[in-house]
């Protein structure tokens, strides 16, 4: 027997395998793709990869289904018990797995909107996967932590605002979004009539504003400063759980990203405004040593962010934002 690569035939990836005994079990490209998680023109271009390894149609396709061609037939078969000795094999060893740990550290405000939706994606990369998830509030200290190997990686507010805010030479940032600021009030605060406001107009509208001196807060004082407008800042905090509800009592308004007030604009629980000198974003992404990109755990982490970077939620957000800004 020749051996597959005598042939000229590259290693199929197991990707195009699962693709191919999917579609010839379901017979349509779109229930198989809705099995898989994928979109129909993704699990078609691994069909089609496959097709041109071989060197043969696998499949004959109809307006109505897809059937296995004579030859596709007979690959079904060893496809069939290839993947499930695979399977076995997996499942023999997986009491012996090894305990991976990943330390991640990031702002208290990243972990609480972000960590859930990481650990998601982590657990089904490798649910071996031990994860310890610590916050700071100061950025100095997560790129000191990543840098000195304390933690595998860390997520921040990527925006290079001041000189200091450059990363060390032996850390990588990998950008998941962009995350604009808006201007929210509650629904009786304002005017119905008031949809859009001048910067100087914020002179006499009570605010309730994220710490001073952080980093999120450091463009919008620098955009004060260039304006000369002096904001009337009632009340300072550093959670924006708290600045939320400061808004939606009708005590205040405030500047946030929309990542976290997404939820409460469009229930109607507070209005957006539109500042029309403003057009402000915090950048999003992981940072971690490029020594260790090949590592497991970071080199898992660095999956679950490339996951979370082209999610359906993600991209949905990423609509809105468009929206946000084009207001």
């Amino acid at each position: 027997m020749k051996h597959y690569m005598e042939r000229g035939i590259k290693m199929a990836q197991l990707p195009q395998l699962e693709a191919f005994l999917l579609v010839a079990r379901e017979g349509h490209f779109s229930r198989a793709a809705e099995k898989l998680h994928i979109s129909q023109p993704a699990i078609t271009a691994r069909i089609q990869l496959l097709e041109k390894e071989v060197g043969f149609p696998l499949f004959s396709r109809t307006t109505r289904r897809v059937e296995l061609t004579a030859k596709g037939k007979k690959l079904l078969q060893y496809v069939e018990t290839a993947l499930q000795q695979l399977s076995e094999g997996l499942e023999c060893i997986s009491d012996d797995k090894e305990i991976l740990y990943l330390r991640v550290i990031s702002s208290p405000t990243i972990a609480s909107y972000w960590m859930p939706l990481f650990m998601k994606h982590l657990r089904e990369i490798n649910s071996a996967l031990h994860v310890n998830w610590s916050s700071t509030s100061r950025y100095e200290e997560i790129v000191a932590f990543v840098a000195d190997e304390l933690a595998d990686a860390g997520m921040v507010n990527a925006s290079c605002i001041r000189p200091q805010d450059k990363l060390p030479s032996s850390l990588k940032i990998f950008h998941i979004l962009d995350d604009p600021y808006v201007f929210i009030a509650g629904n009786n605060f304002l005017p119905p009539t008031v949809t859009s406001l001048r910067l100087r107009d914020l002179c006499g509208i009570p605010q309730v504003a994220f710490t001073t001196g952080t980093r999120f807060w450091y463009p919008l004082q620098e955009l004060y400063d260039r304006y000369g407008v002096r904001p009337n800042i009632i009340s300072e905090m550093d959670d924006f759980e708290g600045i939320k509800q400061a808004v939606m009592s009708n005590l205040a308004t405030a500047f946030v990203p929309y990542s976290i007030a997404r939820d409460e604009i469009e229930s109607g629980l507070v209005v957006k405004l539109s500042v029309e000198e403003v057009n402000l974003v915090r950048k999003v992404g992981v940072i971690y040593k490029k020594e260790k990109e090949m590592d497991w755990p970071v080199k898992s982490f660095i999956n679950a962010a490339e996951t979370v970077r082209t999610s359906a939620d993600l991209g949905r957000l990423r609509c809105r934002q468009r929206s946000a800004r084009e207001e």
